[in-house]
């Protein structure tokens, strides 16, 4: 019977599709850092402190200012508006592109995820007697990470067909046979590998990671329309 009101129904729907576009997305970063541009586990962690850090501000102020003045709508739909635009900005992103921009792009996603993934709860709590407050609360989390999962687990296996594919092109268009078990599907240790080869693997996981932040797109689009 919760659904029966629009603000729930429509807080639960953008909730399990950002789910897919940001998490299912965005847990694919550490392997850009880590694949596409060498970095080690440690560096590619503190990268993510490019979107963590606006997500926080974001959060921060959105709170205050709608704790001031009851307004929360402008803040939904301004944030997804910017989580549109990230997921745009982000597919452009392949193994050349300077960090410097990659970073902007993050704290694009960032500022938007902070407007908008507390404050659809927000939403919910503000909209239900007092009684279902734990129990839309709830429903609007559980939505959100079931959408997670299920984006971690579809674009996953995007992004290891996309790779196989660039690679085993990539060793084509080179003209020289593999140094590694291509056909066991490990993922070789690129620093390991002469620089010719190590470059296939690194445009193979970059320009991959890059287009799944197109694919994840139009979830975020649905979500802003809801």
């Amino acid at each position: 019977y919760l659904f029966r009101d629009r603000t729930m129904s429509l807080a639960t729907i953008s909730s399990a599709l950002i789910g897919v576009a940001m998490f299912g997305s965005t847990v694919y970063l550490s392997q850009y850092f880590q694949l596409a541009r060498g970095m080690s586990p440690t560096k590619a962690g503190l990268m993510t402190v490019a979107m963590v850090v606006p997500l926080m501000v974001s959060s921060l102020i959105s709170g205050k200012v709608i704790t001031r003045t009851g307004v929360w709508k402008r803040w939904l739909v301004g944030g997804m508006v910017l989580v549109v635009a990230a997921m745009v900005l982000l597919g452009t992103i392949d193994e050349s592109t300077h960090l410097v921009v990659v970073g902007l792009f993050m704290a694009v996603l960032g500022l938007g995820m902070g407007a908008t993934m507390q404050n659809l709860v927000l939403a919910v709590q503000n909209n239900v007697p007092l009684h279902q407050l734990g129990a839309a609360s709830s429903v609007v989390a559980f939505f959100r990470s079931m959408g997670g999962s299920a984006g971690v687990s579809v674009l996953g296996a995007i992004l290891g067909t996309q790779v196989a594919d660039k690679v085993a092109a990539g060793y084509q268009a080179a003209q020289r046979p593999p140094s590694v078990d291509f056909g066991s599907h490990a993922i070789p240790d690129l620093g390991a590998l002469p620089g010719w080869e190590a470059g296939i693997w690194e445009h193979g996981f970059g320009a991959s990671i890059g287009e799944l932040y197109l694919i994840a797109a139009p979830a975020a689009f649905l979500a802003f329309l809801c």
